[in-house]
C-alpha cells in the first residue's frame, strides 16, 4: 500500500510540476507578446514622428490651433485672438510642426525655439494659440501637439468650394509673378495632389479628404482607397475636439444675435473667459494686384470647371451633415441650423446666385 501511495503521490506531484511549468510558460508568452505589441506601437508612434510623452499636459504645450483651411478666414481669426488679454498667440504661422520626415528631435527643437522667440512664458491665465492653415490635411500636426497637452483644440474653417478654389489659387499667383514665374491654367489642376501646384488643386476643396483623417467617424473602403491614393493617412490615435465654421458665419451680418452666439460658442470651446465683440479683419492679398492670370471663376470659360467642382461639393457636404457633425468630438459654433444652411448652398453655382460672389477681402492663407 505504501508503495502505491508512494506513486500515486509522484504521480500526482509531476502533474502538478507540468501544470506549474505550463502556467509559467503561459504568464511568460503572455509577457513576451505584450513587450512586442508595446514595441509595435512605439515603433508605430516614432515611425509617424510622435514622440512618447505622458499624457499629462507638458511644458511649451499649445492650447489650440486654428488648423485650417486656408483663405477660409484663418489671418481673421488669429489677428482677432492674439488681440485678447487671454491669448497669447504670434501674429503669424508656424507650420514646421507638420513636417513627417523631420526628426522627431529636430521637430521638437524648432518647436521650442519658436516658442521661446514668440511667446511669453506660460501662464495658467492666457490660452497659447498657433496657427497652421494647412495642418488640417497633416494630422501627425495634432498627433504630435496633443502630446504635449491632451485636450488641445483645434479651429478648422470651411467655404463655398468654387470660391475657395478661386481665392487659393489667385493667392498663389499673386506671389509667383512677383517672382516672375510662370504660373498654370485652372484647368490644369482639376484632381488630386499629384497635380498641385503650390499647395492648390481642385480636390483640395474635398474638405472630407482633411477631415477624415482624425477619425471621427467610420470610413467605408473605398474612402479609405481614396484617402491612400492621395497618400493621406488616417491618424487612430487623435482625441483632439475640433470646432467646425463656415466663413459666412464670421461675416453673418443678417442675424447679430446668431452672430454673437456664435464668437461666445467659439471663445468658449477655446477656455476663454473674455467676450468677443466682433473681428480684426486682415487679409494677407490687401494690395489687390491683379495679373493676366488672375482667375476670375464666373466667366464662361470656366464652365466645366465649376461643374466638376459643384459634383465633388454635394458628395462633400452630405459627408460633413451625415457623418463629420455627428461625432461627439466636433462643435458646431453658434446655430447648427445656420451652419447646415451655408455648406448645402455649395451645391450650387455662386456664380449664378442672387447673392454677390464673395470677394477676397477676408481671406488668409
Amino acid at each position: 500500500m505504501m508503495k502505491r501511495r508512494g506513486t500515486w503521490q509522484g504521480t500526482w506531484q509531476t502533474s502538478l510540476s507540468r501544470k506549474r511549468i505550463t502556467a509559467l510558460v503561459v504568464i511568460i508568452v503572455m509577457v513576451i507578446v505584450y513587450m512586442l505589441n508595446d514595441a509595435a506601437d512605439d515603433a508605430s508612434t516614432m515611425k509617424k514622428g510622435v514622440s512618447n510623452i505622458s499624457r499629462k499636459k507638458q511644458k511649451g504645450a499649445i492650447d489650440f490651433i486654428i488648423a485650417g483651411y486656408a483663405k477660409c478666414g484663418t489671418t481673421t481669426l488669429l489677428s482677432t485672438l492674439a488681440r485678447m488679454k487671454e491669448v497669447d498667440m504670434a501674429e503669424h504661422e508656424y507650420c514646421n510642426i507638420t513636417q513627417p520626415n523631420k526628426p522627431i528631435e529636430q521637430v521638437w527643437s524648432e518647436f521650442h525655439t519658436y516658442l521661446d522667440e514668440n511667446h511669453a512664458p506660460p501662464s495658467p491665465n492666457k490660452k497659447r494659440g498657433l496657427k497652421c492653415p494647412t495642418a488640417v490635411r497633416h494630422p501627425i500636426a495634432i498627433d504630435r501637439l496633443e502630446e504635449l497637452n491632451p485636450d488641445i483644440r483645434v479651429v478648422v474653417g470651411l467655404r463655398h468650394p468654387v470660391l475657395f478654389f478661386q481665392s487659393y489659387y489667385n493667392y498663389r499667383i499673386s506671389h509667383r509673378k512677383r517672382m516672375g514665374k510662370n504660373v498654370p491654367d485652372p484647368y490644369d489642376l482639376i484632381g488630386g495632389h499629384a497635380l498641385s501646384y503650390q499647395g492648390v488643386f481642385t480636390d483640395l476643396a474635398r474638405f472630407e479628404d482633411g477631415l477624415m483623417l482624425y477619425g471621427k467617424s467610420q470610413l467605408s473602403t473605398k474612402q479609405l482607397k481614396r484617402l491612400a491614393s492621395e497618400k493621406l493617412e488616417v491618424s487612430p490615435a487623435s482625441h483632439a475636439k475640433i470646432m467646425l465654421y463656415e466663413v459666412g458665419q464670421l461675416g453673418d451680418v443678417e442675424d447679430p444675435k446668431r452672430a454673437q452666439q456664435f464668437r461666445d460658442d467659439l471663445t468658449g470651446f477655446l477656455g476663454l473667459k473674455e467676450r468677443l465683440q466682433s473681428y480684426v479683419k486682415r487679409n494677407v492679398n490687401s494690395a489687390k494686384q491683379t495679373y493676366p492670370e488672375t482667375m476670375n471663376i464666373c466667366t464662361p470659360k470656366y464652365d466645366e470647371l465649376r461643374k466638376v467642382m459643384l459634383k465633388n461639393a454635394q458628395v462633400t457636404q452630405q459627408w460633413i451633415r451625415d457623418e463629420f457633425v455627428k461625432s461627439p468630438d466636433v462643435v458646431i459654433g453658434g446655430s447648427m441650423d445656420h451652419f447646415l444652411e451655408l455648406i448645402s448652398g455649395w451645391t450650387k453655382d455662386p456664380c449664378k446666385s442672387q447673392a454677390p460672389v464673395q470677394s477676397d477681402d477676408d481671406e488668409s492663407e
